[in-house]
């Protein structure tokens, strides 16, 4: 599944063509298994199928009809060379969607393909490049880390890679090392409880 600028791999169960049960792909090496709340929200949009039912003014159109249409549009942009003619697009990871994409755009070579987001990352692109001479992107260890210092970035919550960042960072944490015994021991030895 796409995500921003980054992809997070996601096998699904389904029942009649609706998915019930959504994991990350442990395999998959930005997740390495895990899904967050946004991905859990996102495929719960591909459930609803009636969106794609009409269109914006509500009528219930057929699929010959658009190709129709979509044909009369194909001819006159044709005709100019693609003049005009602009795809907009966030930002694309995906290889095969970077294909289907490319085939309409050369043919049109007129044509222009724009790939934008929102809330992107071009201020981190073009600092990295300032830094380092040209663009790269950050990768965070997070689990050979044994301190985390994390101003204005919560690589944790967002960003690529932040599923598996998460889970690197939680493997480090020991929450087992103190029992329950020594909790309440450093709680009653704490000089705010005196």
């Amino acid at each position: 599944m796409p995500f921003g600028a980054d992809a997070i791999g996601l096998p699904s169960g389904s029942h009649e063509g609706r998915p019930t049960k959504i994991e990350g792909n442990p395999d998959h090496p930005a997740s390495l298994g895990g899904t967050d709340v946004f991905t859990q929200l996102r495929f719960e949009s591909v459930r609803s199928g009636s969106r794609a039912d009409r269109d914006l003014a509500g009528e219930i159109r057929t699929w010959s009809a658009f190709l129709d249409a979509a044909q009369a549009i194909a001819a006159e942009i044709k005709a100019v060379n693609g003049a005009g003619f602009r795809i907009l697009t966030g930002t694309v990871v995906s290889p095969s969607i970077a294909e289907a994409v490319a085939i309409p755009a050369e043919a049109l070579s007129a044509g222009e393909w724009h790939q934008w987001e929102p809330a992107g990352s071009d201020g981190v692109r073009e600092g990295a490049k300032l830094a380092f001479g040209r663009y790269v992107s950050t990768v965070y260890r997070p689990e050979k880390a044994d301190v985390i210092l994390s101003l204005d970035s919560d690589f944790l919550a967002s960003g690529p890679g932040h599923i598996r960042y998460m889970k690197e960072f939680y493997r480090r944490r020991k929450l087992d090392e103190f029992g329950e015994g020594d909790r309440r021991r450093q709680r009653d030895e704490s000089p705010l409880c005196r």
